[in-house]
C-alpha cells in the first residue's frame, strides 16, 4: 500500500471504513453515538446535539433523526424532547458495544501502542492547526 496520497485522502478513507464497519452492524455511527450517550443517562435532544456536535455536518445538523430511528426500533422513548433508552435499547447497546469493541480492537491491533499514541498526537496537532 502506498502513502503517496495526501492526508485528506487517508482521513476520508479511514472515516468511510469506520462508517462501513458500523453499517455492517445494522446501525450507522451517529445512531451508535446517540445510543451510547443515552446508555449513560436520558438526555434532551439539544444536549445530544451539543455533545455530538463534532460529528454533525451541514447535511446532518442534528441528532434528532437518529433519536427518531432508535425510537422507531423501540430502543428509545422521546418525551418533551428528552430521549431515554428503553430496556430493549439497553440490551441493543450491550450487544452493539461488543461489535464496537471488535472494531476498536481491529484498529488498535494494527498499531503498536506507541504508534497509536503518536498517531493521535499528530492528528490533534493537525486539527489544532486547521481549526479556526
Amino acid at each position: 500500500m502506498t502513502t503517496a496520497q495526501p492526508l485528506g485522502y487517508w482521513i476520508k478513507r479511514v472515516d468511510r471504513a469506520l462508517d462501513s464497519a458500523f453499517t455492517d452492524a445494522g446501525l450507522d455511527r451517529r445512531a451508535w453515538q446517540v445510543l451510547n450517550t443515552l446508555s449513560r443517562a436520558p438526555a434532551p435532544i439539544a444536549d445530544l446535539d451539543r455533545v455530538l456536535a463534532p460529528f454533525l455536518t451541514a447535511d446532518d445538523p442534528t441528532t434528532r433523526p437518529h433519536v427518531d430511528h432508535l425510537a422507531a426500533r423501540g430502543w428509545a422513548r422521546i418525551t418533551l424532547d428528552t430521549a431515554t433508552l428503553t430496556p430493549e435499547g439497553h440490551q441493543a447497546h450491550q450487544r452493539l458495544a461488543e461489535h464496537v469493541e471488535a472494531i476498536r480492537s481491529r484498529v488498535a491491533d494494527c498499531l503498536a501502542p506507541e504508534e497509536h499514541a503518536l498517531l493521535l498526537r499528530l492528528l490533534q496537532r493537525v486539527a489544532a492547526r486547521i481549526d479556526p
